[in-house]
């Protein structure tokens, strides 16, 4: 099988052999008769580019270099394996592969791809942190034969879906796509009767799969009104995963803004889906009972803190410093009820991360991220938003400051309108860091 390694129909470095010691036929591993047949979804897509994932995993690797090994740890919440190496990603801009099509015959939706590695006819996909119930991924392929299948955490095939069309030399991908009526997919495995196609977009709500839907940060100013305030809003109804209560709201007391952070989303300065903040206060009854030992990733680590009362309301707003801007039409962002959350006895501490580069629609600068201060989970306002409080994707704030050196924080105006009507801010200092986070068993 290693003389395939020069096959032009692979998605391999061209003009490059391969020369890994000990690469053997592994016919012997690849999967044997299955015990379920495909029951799920194969779907063309005919411009990969425009792919979306409606999960809060959604791994695009875009962000990782060509030939990183997908070994554990890698990407927060999964691990990939095979029988012998490891997953490599590939990216076509290196131009040292069969694509991106039309330049060859293998595409991708942006650059970047992961593969299993030359002569091997199988990967597994495996969830760290809690089962999946929705699995899929796009597949390029020069073979007819790429299946998809779940298992749960005692190996039982769950179900199965494929096989993928032949889409080599097309600029097509096939979406596979496998779901649950609950989550008990422990893991998936790729397989094909050769090695002849690439994998991406990788979606999924396993908990704690880190990435695409989750990039989502926020830079958030303290600022203060400058226009007359408008009447308080009382008894507001919400409901997110920790109660269904009613909401007293006081004046704005910040405004966050889509942050790129680290580089991660160059487009989010450019995003119109602001976040307008407002100190919350809770109906007295039922009095809240502190939710406990609640385990939150992200970026910056695993935290465990106990939740203690809701605090603050996000809402989706527009904002411009030049005039008053017209409502979001069809807000892309979640309101969030936000809850003090404190450490939890004889759990980690959090570091401080230094260096943090942040861009926003505002300022760009470097922060230090200091400790945690609220946890804000998707809710309903208003039964506006069915079905949003049970969205796994959370924000972790933290309270951040500027690096040192850095020029002191000008004031400025800013103008944001949302549901409850229009307003004049002055921005008055960097306040907070506001992080995609996900909670694990």
């Amino acid at each position: 099988m290693t003389g395939r390694c020069h096959d032009t129909h692979r998605p391999i470095k061209r003009g490059a052999l391969f020369s890994m010691v000990g690469i053997v036929a592994f016919t012997g591993l690849l999967l044997g008769a299955r015990a379920a047949t495909a029951t799920n979804s194969v779907t063309d897509v005919s411009d990969p580019s425009t792919y979306s994932c409606v999960q809060p995993g959604f791994l695009t690797f875009e962000d990782l270099m060509d030939g990183t090994g997908l070994a554990s740890g890698t990407i927060t919440g999964v691990e990939f394996t095979t029988p012998m190496f490891t997953w490599l990603v590939g990216d076509f801009d290196t131009g040292l592969y069969n694509g991106k099509y039309p330049s060859g015959g293998y595409t991708s939706q942006g650059t970047h791809w992961t593969w299993i590695g030359p002569d091997q006819g199988s990967g597994d996909i495996r969830f760290v942190y809690g089962p999946a119930s929705v699995f899929s991924l796009l597949v390029s392929a020069n073979s007819g034969n790429v299946h998809i299948d779940a298992y749960d955490d005692q190996d039982n095939l769950l179900e199965s879906a494929g096989p993928s069309s032949i889409n080599y030399n097309t600029g097509h991908m096939d979406e596979l796509k496998i779901v649950r009526p609950t989550a008990d997919i422990a893991y998936v495995r790729v397989s094909d009767t050769n090695n002849f196609f690439v994998v991406d977009s990788i979606c999924t709500d396993a908990p704690g799969v880190i990435g695409g839907n989750a990039r989502d940060h926020f830079m958030c100013y303290k600022g203060r009104t400058r226009t007359a305030v408008a009447a308080d809003v009382n008894a507001l109804p919400t409901q997110d995963r920790f109660e269904t209560t009613t909401l007293d709201l006081k004046k704005v007391r910040h405004l966050c803004a889509p942050a790129n952070m680290e580089g991660q989303d160059p487009t989010a300065p450019l995003d119109p889906d602001h976040l307008k903040v407002y100190p919350a206060r809770g109906a007295k009854e039922p009095p809240f009972v502190a939710v406990k030992n609640q385990k939150i990733l992200n970026e910056f680590g695993l935290l465990t803190v106990d939740v203690t009362r809701a605090v603050r309301l996000m809402v989706p707003a527009a904002a411009d410093v030049n005039m008053s801007p017209p409502p979001l039409a069809s807000p892309a962002v979640n309101h969030f009820v936000c809850y003090r959350a404190r450490r939890s006895p004889h759990t980690a501490k959090f570091r401080a991360v230094l260096g943090i580069d942040v861009e926003d629609a505002f300022k760009t600068q470097i922060l230090t991220a200091l400790r945690p201060t609220v946890l804000c989970v998707p809710a309903n306002v208003d039964n506006q938003q069915p079905g949003d409080q049970t969205r796994p994707n959370f924000l972790m704030c933290y309270r951040a400051k500027p690096a040192p050196g850095s020029p002191k924080f000008q004031r400025f105006p800013v103008n944001v309108t949302d549901q409850f009507g229009s307003e004049a801010l002055t921005l008055l200092k960097s306040a907070e860091i506001c992080v995609p986070s996900f909670k694990v068993p």
